[in-house]
């Protein structure tokens, strides 16, 4: 092929009217009117660079995004801006300025009444005496500021004030006040060091510190703002480590087995400020190192300058070459530090065949041919490695699969005797060829760069379709590898909660936590999608199942389900999802995975009533069917679809009519979700949904349960996380919503056997004058069995109709034999009245409480000396207010009437006679409890009728009765 010339494009992109640059930027001066009375028609601008006037230049003015002039410089370098529009408001203004060869640069301008006074920010000083004295702003310093002000205005502005302030967390101003007195108009007066500032000594370098300015003659108050930049020290690591191992190694720049050696690093300081006294911690989780000298103190680190630590280490003996150990440094300089980790390898990973064999790697081979070792010309040693005798169109391939940990190079000595550019030695990375070599080719090395993580390394000897040349084959010796390690353990997903069960009162919302964890030591990718379901029972849909055979579903396309699949008979896909608007057209795309059979049928369901039959829906039209598809369809949710997920059923079925609830020979049957927005409220949100957790790590998402215009109700959905886990790629996270009060009133009804009276119950503990005294003003349960630490008390007895204290205790439980003590969720102490009503302590209102209940309610009640009952059934109601009657019947309480009493009249009350306390009434409650009290009068646990005496009546008619009886409660 012969070429008579040599032609180039060279294309210059960008607008038609670019204007091209031959010279490097050059430098401008503006002289320009900063501050623009309304009304003034126009303004000039003097451009020059190095005292040149510079012609051509534009100059724009802008105001709140509004273009209000453009002037172009004169020869003089004088530009006149006429204004059109006026400016018509004060405020901020920006003049832009650009030309050839020329960066476009901006400058402020503001934009002042035409009349009377007018005080703006001008110009600032830093005094950082307390400081290092560079007249700038550094960390951990106090800032005294100079602000110069400027009247603007044409009047002079009276007793003007001025109030420094900023948002920035970094500083804290000490001294943000001063009374600037009286200001000429177009004069400018300042306050020497009349500010102050403190900077913390944990700023980063290079941070701007944005401040306001209120100034005001208390009338008028113009803002301004300006800023100020902070310098601080910034550390860095370098890039590498040195290795000196002559004193005490083989000195080859290395880490090898049984050396003490010198680790030297690099830090440099890249900020603008001197560091802090630094010091360098070494350290290794490494368990085949120790280290001799850990610590290096660095002292002060000027900006722009490097110093270097140096540590002693020992690398174990016994250490298998190409172990890669890991050397961390830490360096600490005030609130400043880096932390560096480096790898390096021990010794060196070899291949050379001197065992004679293959042991060393897990080498296998492929082709016609396998490689084999010979003691024939080797680069070094006694043995290397021979491509295997081919013939033509054949190969003799060499493979080895190793986990590099840390990335390097790969480096190898081959040789080759073959006909040239016909039959190659060719090597390989990851399937892709590295290199290639035919002809005679002595020994030479060759070297490749290799990537961190899984790779496989092939050499391969390949011939062409004929002649054979030289020796016709291809050695390999001396392989140096990078390090190796054993693979890490794959990602391994944990999260936590597994479930969750909120609830919330209608419009108000709340932020859970869900932490997703790797516990494995590769990256965990993962993605978070969520499925919205009517409610968790079973769905009792008509099954409809395909033979498996030839036709099946590969693939449905809809919304953000885009769903890829193997042949099945029957997959539930209901987990995937895609929002849909009633009356809205969403395309379907059904692919067919055995696309032969022109007989072939696809149909489409919806069951858009949700009532688990798809007969009563009409069936989707498809179209392209019967033939072989892709089959297409528009799904049009109908306006009085109901709202939330409905389920779709897809079929492809063998040279027969579809029908949602057949099952046939060939073909397949998949099921989804479509979750109708019919006014759907989408009341669980989450974020980050995608993210990469290192190993040993994780990560929090941000759950939120939002009940805005929902009804009280139950709602359900499942978080489906989706990671490369490979044992447990795919974890659902049920999230339950109920949406009702959590703030309640409990109206309850309890007697209690010893003190009723027939209807009623007596109140002599606080209505006898003679036992008033005694009656306790504190809830007197802190002690055992009840260990209640309630705090309340009162400052006189609030009702006369008050029987005694009595504690309530609330469970939330599925059922009265699941409501144990692990379910407890509030206790509270009041009063229970003689007609039986619990009140709080105010002696008249219900006991308020403020809780979630997620399962069921069911409330225990507690008093001093009678036996302790739970609600059978969960107590009913809404609208902040549940209720139970414990009195109408044994049903009423958990186990019936074995710790309950029979009063007569139709009701039923607690069982007296618990004098110990201990939930059963035994012989025990009568000797010792009830004889070491009796005869004693006052607030006693033996006085079981409570009318303020401990006598035989409460033995004999209270006590004795009742034994054998206990309190039912589930363990």
């Amino acid at each position: 092929m012969h070429c008579d010339g040599i032609f180039y494009d060279i294309n210059v992109l960008g607008d038609p009217a670019l204007s091209v640059w031959t010279d490097e930027p050059i430098s401008i001066q503006v002289n320009y009117q900063n501050t623009i009375p309304i009304g003034i028609p126009s303004t000039s601008v003097t451009i020059t660079s190095g005292g040149s006037p510079m012609e051509n230049f534009a100059c724009t003015i802008i105001k709140d995004g509004i273009l209000h002039g453009v002037g172009y410089t004169d020869a003089s370098g004088i530009a006149q801006i006429s204004f059109d529009p006026d400016f018509t408001t004060i405020g901020d203004a920006e003049l832009t300025v650009s030309g050839y060869n020329c960066l476009p640069a901006s400058y402020p301008v503001t934009i002042i009444p035409n009349s009377g006074s007018y005080v703006v920010y001008s110009s600032h000083s830093i005094n950082d005496l307390q400081g290092n004295s560079n007249g700038e702003a550094d960390y951990g310093e106090t800032i005294d500021l100079t602000i110069e002000v400027e009247n603007a205005g044409s009047v002079q502005a009276n007793n003007v004030q001025v109030t420094l302030s900023t948002s920035d967390s970094y500083i804290t101003i000490t001294d943000g006040f001063e009374n600037y007195g009286n200001i000429p108009g177009s004069s400018t007066m300042s306050i020497t060091d009349g500010f102050t500032f403190d900077i913390t000594s944990d700023i980063p370098d290079q941070h701007t510190v944005d401040f306001d300015l209120e100034i005001t003659d208390g009338t008028d108050i113009w803002n301004s703002a300006f800023n100020i930049t902070v310098n601080a020290p910034e550390l860095e690591a370098g890039n590498n480590i040195f290795i000196d191992d002559v004193a005490g190694g083989n000195g080859n720049g290395r880490v090898d087995p049984g050396e003490t050696t010198d680790i030297t690093m690099q830090i440099s300081n890249t900020g603008h400020s001197d560091s802090p006294d630094a010091n360098a911690i070494l350290s290794s989780l490494s368990t085949w190192i120790t280290i001799n000298s850990g610590s290096d103190a660095l002292g002060l680190i000027t900006p722009g300058s490097t110093v270097y630590a140096t540590f002693n280490i020992t690398c174990d003996i016994s250490t298998p070459l190409g172990t890669s150990i890991d050397l961390t440094m830490d360096v600490s300089a005030g609130n400043y530090g880096i932390s560096q980790t480096y790898y390096e390898s021990v010794g060196i990973v070899l291949e050379d065949w001197e065992t004679g064999g293959f042991s060393s790697f897990p080498w296998t081979f492929d082709g016609t041919a396998d490689w084999f070792i010979t003691d024939v010309d080797p680069y070094e040693g006694n043995y290397c490695s021979q491509s295997g005798t081919i013939a033509d169109g054949q190969t003799s391939e060499m493979e080895v699969e190793l986990y590099i940990s840390t990335a390097d190079n790969i480096s190898f000595y081959r040789k080759v005797s073959s006909e040239s550019s016909y039959d190659y030695l060719r090597f390989y990375i990851d399937g892709t060829q590295q290199g290639q070599w035919s002809g005679e080719v002595a020994w030479e090395q060759v070297s490749y760069p290799v990537t961190a993580g899984l790779h496989t390394f092939m050499w391969v000897y390949y011939k062409d379709g004929s002649v054979s040349n030289g020796s016709d084959c291809g050695w390999v010796d001396y392989i140096i590898f990078p390090p190796v390690s054993p693979p890490p353990e794959p990602p391994d997903i944990e999260v936590n909660p597994d479930s969750f069960e909120v609830t919330l009162p209608p419009n108000d919302q709340t932020t859970q936590t869900l932490t997703i964890s790797n516990i494995g030591d590769a990256d965990l990718e993962f993605s978070i999608t969520k499925n919205y379901q009517n409610d968790k029972s079973p769905k009792a849909y008509c099954a409809s199942v395909g033979g498996g055979g030839d036709e099946y579903i590969s693939r449905v396309q809809i919304g953000n389900i885009d769903n890829s699949t193997a042949q099945t008979s029957y997959a539930d896909y209901t987990s995937m999802s895609t929002i849909v608007v009633a009356g809205t057209s969403y395309p379907i795309t059904i692919t067919n995975g055995d696309p032969i059979w022109n007989t072939d049928q696809c149909g489409i369901w919806v069951d858009w009533n949700q009532n688990e039959d798809f007969y009563d829906d009409a069936p989707i039209t498809v179209s392209s069917t019967p033939g072989v598809g892709p089959y297409t369809a528009n799904i049009v949710p109908p306006v009085d679809a109901m709202p939330g997920p409905t389920r779709m059923r897809v079929q492809i079925i063998y040279s027969a009519t579809p029908d949602p609830c057949q099952s046939f020979s060939y073909g397949e049957v998949e099921d989804y979700t479509l979750v109708v927005d019919n006014n759907f409220n989408d009341w669980l949100t989450f974020a980050p949904q995608t993210g990469t957790i290192p190993g040993s790590d994780m990560m929090n998402i941000d759950v939120t349960f939002n009940s805005t215009d929902m009804e009280e109700g139950d709602y359900y959905a499942d978080l489906i996380i989706s990671s490369n886990d490979p044992v447990e790629p795919q974890i659902m996270v049920p999230c339950t919503l109920h949406v009702g009060e959590t703030s309640f009133d409990v109206d309850l009804t309890v007697f209690l056997e010893g003190p009723y009276n027939g209807g009623n119950m007596n109140t002599d503990l606080t209505s006898n004058p003679e036992l008033v005294e005694g009656f306790p003003l504190s809830q007197p349960f802190t002690g055992a069995p009840w260990n209640y630490n309630g705090l309340e008390s009162v400052g006189s007895i609030p009702n006369q109709n008050i029987v005694d204290w009595i504690l309530v205790e609330l469970r939330d439980a599925t059922s009265a034999a699941n409501a144990t003590g692990a379910t407890i969720i509030s206790r509270q102490s009041g009063f229970l009245l003689s007609n039986g009503s619990i009140v709080s302590i105010d002696g008249n209102s219900p006991m308020f409480f403020e809780e979630d209940v997620s399962l069921g309610l069911f409330v225990v009640i507690y008093t001093r000396n009678h036996l302790t009952v739970l609600s059978a059934s969960e107590l009913t109601g809404g609208g902040g207010m549940y209720s139970y009657d414990f009195s109408i019947g044994s049903g009423q309480v958990y186990g019936g009437d074995l710790g309950y009493s029979n009063l007569g009249d139709g009701k039923w009350g607690m069982a007296s006679g618990d004098g110990n306390c201990d939930g059963e009434v035994t012989l025990l409650d009568k000797s010792p409890e009830w004889e070491q009290q009796a005869g004693e009068a006052g607030y006693n646990l033996n006085d079981h009728n409570m009318d303020g005496q401990v006598d035989n009546t409460d033995k004999d008619e209270y006590l004795n009765p009742n034994i054998g009886k206990e309190s039912q409660m589930p363990e």
